[in-house]
Parts: C-alpha cells; structure tokens; sequence
C-alpha cells in the first residue's frame, strides 16, 4: 500500500448505491481512498491498469452477473488485492461464498454506516496486508526449503528431486547416472579449537571447490553438517565416477586457509550407480551412503562403490520393523505428557500426548527413531489407535482425580485419514473410556490438511461434530493462505518449532511467527507456539500476544506418574531469566 491518497474501486449496478458508498468512504477515511464507481464489469477491468487500485467494492448481485464471478476473474488475472463483497441483506451462505471465493470481507447495505464501513475496510486491507508479508516471509522460506542456508548449495530435498529425474530419465534412455556421498574426515576438531566460525567458512570453501568438480549438468548438495552428496547425471561408465571422485579428493587436499590458519582436510567418499546399485532415489541414496562408512573404515581419504555385502544396516532394519509389530502385544509402547501453557496467566491449559517404545534391547526409542517406519509400513494406525485409547483414559482418570484438565491432545497420522476408520476409532475410545469429547484435541499437520482437502475437511467437520477440538500442527511449513484456512473447522493454530527456535537469530522467522499469530486471532482461534526453550523466545512470544505456548522451557515430556504431580502445580513465573513453578 501507498503512503498517498489509496484508490477503490466500486463495482455496482446500481449508480444510486454507488455514490452512497462514495459518501460513506469520505465520512469514514476523509478523503484518503478516492472511490471510482463502475456499473460495468468490463469497464472497471479495462480500467484497471491504469489506475491499479488498492480495494475493490463488489455487489454480489450485478443483474444477470454475480459479483463472485467477478471477483473470480480478478483472482484468475492475478489482481491480488483486498475485496469486499456487499450485499443487500445478511445472508450467512452468501458470506461463506464470498470467502471461499477469495473475498477479503463483505457487508451488507441495509444499515450501512460510516463506523460499519470503517471497520470493514480496516479489517480488510489489514488481513490483506497480512498475507502479504506473510507470502514474502514464506517466499523467502521456500528458498531455504530447497537450498542449504550456509553454502546456498541445493539441500537433501532438492537433490532427491533432481535424483528422481535422473531415475526416470534412466527409465526412458540408456543414459547412467551415479550418486556419490561424500564426508569431511576429522572435521570436527575445526569447530572444537577453532570454532564453528571457522568451521562454516571451511563449508563454505569445500562447497565450492566440489561445484568447481563437476559440470553444471550435475548437482552438488549439501546434505547438514559435514555431509555433501553429487549427482553425476550422465555417466558413460564406471571409471568416470572414480574420475570425478578423485577429482574431488584432489581438490580437497589443497590446504584450506581461514584466519591465518593452514588446515588440511580428507573425505571419504562413497558411490552407487544407477541402475546396477539401484534403480529409485531411496535404494541408491542407502547404499552411497554405506559405500561412504566403508570408505571411512580405510582411515578416510579415499572412495568405495556400493557392494551388496554393505547392506548389513538393512537387516538391521528389518529386525525392527519386526520387533515394532509385536510391540503392542509386548506392552513397550508408553504414553508421555508435555504441559501446554497459558502465555498470559502461566496455567497448564492442556498436555500433548506423544508415543515412546520402551524396545526391550534398544531402550527408550524417541519418535524419530520409529515413527517413519511405522507410517511406512501401515502399523501407525493400530499405534495411533492405542495411543488414542491411551491418553483417552488417562484424561478421564485425571478428571476423576479433581484435577483441573482442560485438554489432553493427540497427534493424527496421515495413514489414520487413509486407511481405517478414523471416526469409529475416536469415538470408542471416548465411548470406553468416558471422556468428555470437549476434553480432547485431536491434531493433524498442515501439510496432511492441505494435502487431499475435500476429504480431510469432510472428517474434521465429522469430528468437530462431535464436540473435539481440532488444531492445525507444525503450521507454517505448509504454505496455507487464509482463504484456505477458513475451510477448516479447527480451533488452535501450532506454530512450527523450526519457526520459534530462530526468532531471536532469524528476522524472517520472527515475521512468519509474527504473521502466523495474527492471522490467527483473525480467525479467532488460538495461536500455540511449539518448542519454546528460552525465556527470550517466551517474552518474544508474549509480546506478539500469543495465546499458549509449549516447550522445555514449561517442561519436557513425561510419563503419566510424573505429570500427576505437574498437574498440582497452578502456574508458572519468571524470576532473573528462569522459569519457576508454583502452587
């Protein structure tokens, strides 16, 4: 928006209605929106180049037109600006109609007054500011989502698509690809004496002596700390892999210098062909990766090709999808219970449920360490499905205690919406354990909302139905916009950890939690930031007016018999920096 007199565009075919609304925007903003009137849709488009206005004004009922087929086509042209519709009497399903076609506000002419119109137009062009920072933020993100911030090299992501490509090209021409993963031996003691200053200049010299390697055909990536991967798209044979990878270790034992310092670094690199060593991105990424560890084994500086024998982590593998079958069975899976916190008044509002696996051998298993092989392999739904059951009983058991719960939360998986039934489960869970639905949250991904929407929406209406609270989890890696958001019935927005772990280092996380917040309260549900760890991200989060907050900071998870005593406690304060409970 222009700091100078702003235009709107009226759309009506009624002049007499126009030149009431132009009457009204005066008495409202005095004189800062100059208003032009239109009573043909075709000659406000035709106009609008010329004078790109900053709102638009139009009337849902244009004769023979609707106003939403208007405002359809200005979306469709990429007129990204705020919109409001109007209509002649208060109509809820023409409100709903205007907001999935992508209004910004509407109002209705009966009663109109200058204090009414005022408020639309701020509330309008406020939402739409919004979005537009927050589009920015989230453009910048994107970037970050595909390239490695330190060396602005392509990152995993990136490289797994450019490998599927090369993968399906295989498939269609003769043309061999091969992969090769390459680590810095002893890079370690670089950030411990020198620090890790030091250690991301030597990153960032390594990046580009590898891009230097290779073609431009072909990808360098980084894939986190040490670890770089290159794809080499068109290999004619096997020799010009070691080629290219000799290449590289010769290019890496010239001496890196960095704050007067000579330091001398070697890699271990390991190679898998496409299609001897696999013929999909997931086999050959395995299996350069433990070429790279046997490499390592030969005291670093060297390359290894993938031989099957390699494969010994594989077996490893299956041992655990086997004992992760018969862990429900086995009574290893445990249920633990993290605080989420009032930000304004320090009380526990609610626990989130979250699965661990006790394995018999291996100990205490995080999430990380099963959660993708249970989603891979279907048996999520059974361990969603007791975790539900799980947290269902333990809530009511807490209630019967006398203990002033509001809500225990629980993580939906993606296979749960797919496969299974979804409702069924819930409600017997509550029907067995005879918990209040009002008591519990049910939490899905953005990413999984946005993904096959009609379907999901359909079973979060079903839900809500039934008197559960919904929350969006992980929101703001998912690329939502408010329009969208407004299809879901859910009641909490989470704010992704990624995005509150940085907002004191990184201003366009600070601007996308900053967004995230508002647009929140514009839907009038509540803003929950997730990995809170720091008192400075706490006041951080306190000052953009954020609603609850959850993270080591209040406490981390625990089982059942430890969170009792938690529940006792009322609320928290801070004192010099530090969190400190109180009765």
């Amino acid at each position: 928006m222009n700091a100078a007199k702003l235009t709107a565009f009226i759309i009506d075919d009624n002049p007499s209605d126009i030149e009431l609304l132009r009457q009204l925007i005066g008495e409202a903003r005095g004189g800062d929106i100059e208003p032009v009137g239109f009573t043909d849709p075709q000659a406000a488009q035709a106009e609008w180049e010329r004078r790109k206005p900053d709102l638009a004004f139009i009337d849902y009922a244009l004769g023979k037109e609707s106003g939403l087929d208007v405002l359809a086509a200005l979306r469709a042209a990429g007129r990204d600006l705020p919109v409001i519709i109007l209509t002649g009497q208060g109509n809820e399903r023409v409100a709903v109609d205007a907001m999935k076609a992508g209004a910004t506000d509407y109002i209705t002419k009966e009663g109109l007054d200058a204090s009414i119109l005022e408020r639309s137009i701020g509330h309008a062009m406020g939402c739409h500011q919004m979005e537009v920072e927050l589009q920015r933020a989230r453009l910048l993100e994107q970037h970050h989502a595909y390239y490695d911030g330190l060396t602005n090299l392509p990152n995993r992501t990136l490289l797994l698509d450019r490998l599927q490509q090369a993968v399906a090209r295989r498939r269609r021409y003769p043309c061999p690809a091969a992969l090769l993963f390459l680590d810095l031996d002893r890079f370690k003691p670089i950030n411990d004496t020198l620090g890790h200053a030091a250690g991301d200049l030597v990153l960032q010299s390594v990046a580009r002596r590898l891009t230097g390697c290779v073609r431009e055909t072909d990808t360098v990536s980084r894939l986190g700390g040490d670890e770089f991967a290159i794809l080499l798209s068109r290999t004619a044979h096997k020799h010009d892999a070691a080629t290219v990878a000799r290449t590289i270790l010769n290019a890496l034992a010239m001496p890196f210098v960095v704050d007067s310092h000579e330091l001398l670094l070697t890699a271990s690199i390991g190679i898998a062909l496409c299609p001897d060593d696999g013929e999909d991105p997931e086999t050959l990424v395995r299996n350069a990766d433990a070429a790279m560890y046997r490499a390592k084994e030969h005291r670093g500086g060297s390359y290894q090709f993938y031989q099957p024998a390699m494969n010994a982590h594989a077996l490893e593998r299956l041992r655990l999808e086997k004992d992760l079958r018969q862990a429900l069975f086995r009574e290893e899976m445990r249920a633990y219970y993290q605080p989420q916190v009032d930000a304004r008044t320090g009380k526990i509002t609610g626990l989130e449920a979250l699965l661990r696996w006790r394995h018999r051998e291996l100990g205490l298993l995080l999430p990380a360490d099963f959660i993708p092989l249970a989603e891979e392999t279907g048996l999520i739904v059974p361990l969603g499905e007791w975790m539900l059951h799980t947290a269902c009983a333990q809530g009511k058991a807490w209630l019967d205690a006398g203990v002033g719960l509001q809500r225990i939360a629980v993580n939906l998986s993606a296979r749960q919406f797919r496969q299974g039934d979804l409702l069924g489960a819930v409600s017997k869970a509550l029907r067995d354990t005879g918990l209040n639905p009002r008591r519990l949250a049910l939490e899905i991904t953005e990413s999984r909302a946005m993904h096959e929407a009609p379907q999901t929406v359909a079973v979060l209406h079903e839900l809500k139905a039934m008197g559960i609270q919904l929350a969006m989890d992980d929101f703001g890696t998912g690329y939502s916009s408010l329009s969208s958001l407004r299809q879901f019935p859910i009641d909490m927005l989470k704010i992704d950890m990624s995005f509150v772990q940085g907002i004191a280092s990184a201003p366009e996380n600070a601007a996308i939690t900053r967004a995230i917040i508002a647009m929140a309260h514009s839907l009038e549900v509540k803003a929950i930031a997730e990995g809170v760890e720091s008192s400075e991200q706490d006041r951080f989060l306190r000052s953009l007016d954020c609603d609850e907050e959850q993270g080591y900071l209040f406490g981390r998870p625990l089982p059942a018999h430890r969170t009792t005593g938690l529940l006792g406690i009322t609320r928290f304060w801070q004192m010099q920096g530090e969190i400190v409970w109180v009765k």
